[in-house]
């Protein structure tokens, strides 16, 4: 049982006027409840109708009844068939209104606390919200649905534009037979032998206008394959999107049809790929200057950037030749070694803090004033637990230097410390002096380590085993940079290839000569000086034996 689809349709603030005016009265607020309501006062009316009075009914109507012979289907033919105005009319307005259903204390408060919000009006409204809604999504599902039953657009004729670019921009466009053609008309003309001339000169205009389509589609073809190499590189910018594919797309099929649509075509993905490009360089000047930034605020701080600003200048390098996704590369790089170089930068301060204080109770124990020194250790340790690392390193070294200061006035007394420290220092030069010797070698710059070796040695020779061990670790500090250069230029000698001589200490292949009168071994790392006599070949070996 149902009513007509007129009624069916109509809103709910449309069924409910309707109910009302007939006295269908009803609890419920939704679509279905004011539809059962109408349907059963439709139903009550007609069920108390004869058939021929429903039969007159039905005439009046303009209701087909063929076939209709039971009083229970002439009845449902009817309410199908009739529309508002035909209910109204049927079943007549009812005067009066319906009982208010009693509201509960709850509703009572919060229509006071509301400012006696008229509660009919909000139901309503909300009512009718709700039916939007699911029109809404009705209308959103039959979209979707639409839009899931377009077929993926066919590739294959891209694939084949593909083929026929790459075939263009593979040939020599030879135009040497127009000139000729031209030439040899241009002879035929001067001969007056003029019917020759004309046919020379036809057949060199078909050949230029053949010419001319060939040239344009080579050029056309380096065009879209540019343009696409751009699209491929540039995958950071911002227009480098769905609609630069679909211009691209669109561009190689408008290809093989000459005329206005090509040069449209190919002239607006020339304009994408041209904006395409420069955000792509602008992206990359952005995070090339972020990055040489972030390195240089990690050397102030102390940190060994030697081979991140390497790739910093191999990723400058790239992008004024125009390699830009080699230059993106090399700058992720570059910040990938820069923020491992600071990790071991970290963990060697954070190992300093109890080194130093070792070296603070030592000075404790031959009953030196520490006090000073210790007032440092914790103003660093403070520094370590903000993560203010360039702080906390120069804490340590002044805390390290104040203990070592004192220890000076208690030297004679501790002279067991003082051989430790002086065993420190020889170590540490030990290990420095042939680091500087094979980087003077490479002409790398020794001037700053060599003077604190030289300072440390000299102070060595005064018995001064503070200012000996305070040099010496200032110059295995700053042999920290060199070593990372030294080990650079070990790698180019050894990927340069011999000639090679064996080593008298190691017994490997693999001592390098240098043109300044010195050799090293790769193997071992011994330095030789090569002596030679005037009139003899050169020698060579351990200190020239």
């Amino acid at each position: 049982m149902a009513l007509g689809k007129t009624v069916e349709k109509m809103k709910v603030s449309e069924l409910k006027e309707l109910a009302k005016e007939i006295g269908a009265y009803t609890k419920g607020k939704k679509k279905e409840n004011y539809l059962a309501a109408i349907e059963g006062a439709v139903n009550n009316k007609l069920d108390s109708y004869k058939v021929d009075e429903l039969r007159d009914l039905a005439k009046e109507k303009d209701i087909n009844l063929e076939g209709k012979k039971k009083k229970l289907d002439i009845v449902e033919q009817i309410r199908l068939a009739l529309d508002t105005d035909d209910i109204i009319s049927l079943i007549g307005p009812v005067a009066g209104e319906p009982e208010e259903e009693e509201l509960t204390e709850f509703e009572k408060d919060a229509m006071e606390a509301a400012g006696q919000v008229d509660k009919e009006k909000v139901t309503e409204e909300l009512e009718e919200i709700g039916e939007e809604l699911v029109e809404i999504e009705k209308d959103v599902e039959v979209v979707m649905d639409d839009v899931s039953k377009i077929p993926t657009p066919d590739m294959a004729d891209v694939y084949e534009i593909d083929k026929r670019l790459t075939e263009l921009v593979n040939i020599n466009v030879e135009y040497a037979n127009v000139g000729s053609l031209l030439d040899v008309g241009r002879v035929k003309f001067l001969d007056k032998r003029f019917l020759e001339s004309m046919s020379m000169l036809r057949e060199a205009v078909t050949a230029s206008d053949e010419f001319i389509d060939q040239y344009q589609d080579v050029a056309y073809a380096f065009i879209i394959q540019s343009a696409e190499k751009i699209l491929e590189e540039c995958r950071e910018s911002k227009s480098n999107d769905e609609t630069a594919a679909d211009v691209l797309i669109a561009a190689k099929r408008a290809f093989s049809k000459k005329g206005k649509r090509r040069s449209e075509t190919v002239e607006k993905l020339s304009e994408r790929a041209v904006q395409v490009y420069r955000e792509q360089v602008e992206l990359l000047e952005e995070a090339m200057t972020k990055r040489e930034n972030l390195i240089k605020a990690m050397k102030v701080q102390g940190v060994d950037t030697f081979n991140a600003e390497r790739y910093i200048h191999r990723a400058r390098e790239v992008f004024l030749v125009g390699e830009l996704s080699e230059c993106m590369t090399y700058l992720e790089k570059s910040e990938s070694i820069a923020n491992d170089s600071k990790n071991i930068w970290i963990k060697e301060i954070e190992s300093d803090v109890p080194r130093v204080e070792n070296i603070i109770k030592q000075s404790q124990e031959f009953g030196t004033d520490t006090k000073e020194a210790e007032k440092h250790l914790k103003h660093a340790k403070t520094a370590l637990e903000n993560q203010d690392y360039s702080l906390c390193a120069e804490l340590t070294k002044l805390a390290e230097r104040k203990a070592m200061e004192g220890q000076q006035s208690q030297i004679q007394r501790a002279a067991q410390l003082e051989k430790e420290k002086l065993g420190d220092a020889q170590k540490i030069l030990a290990t420095v002096s042939p680091l500087v010797q094979e980087a003077q070698l490479y002409g790398l710059k020794t001037e700053d380590v060599d003077k604190h070796v030289s300072s440390s040695m000299s102070a060595l020779q005064n018995n001064d085993y503070v200012n000996a061990l305070t040099y010496a670790q200032k110059a295995e500090s700053m042999a920290k940079y060199l070593r990372t250069q030294v080990e650079a230029e070990r790698e180019k000698i050894i990927s340069s290839g011999g000639p090679f001589k064996t080593c008298s200490i190691c017994g490997a292949v693999s001592v390098k000569l240098f043109p300044n009168g010195w050799a090293r071994c790769m193997g071992c790392g011994q330095t030789f000086q090569v002596i030679s006599d005037k009139g003899k070949k050169k020698k060579w070996g351990l200190f020239g034996k």
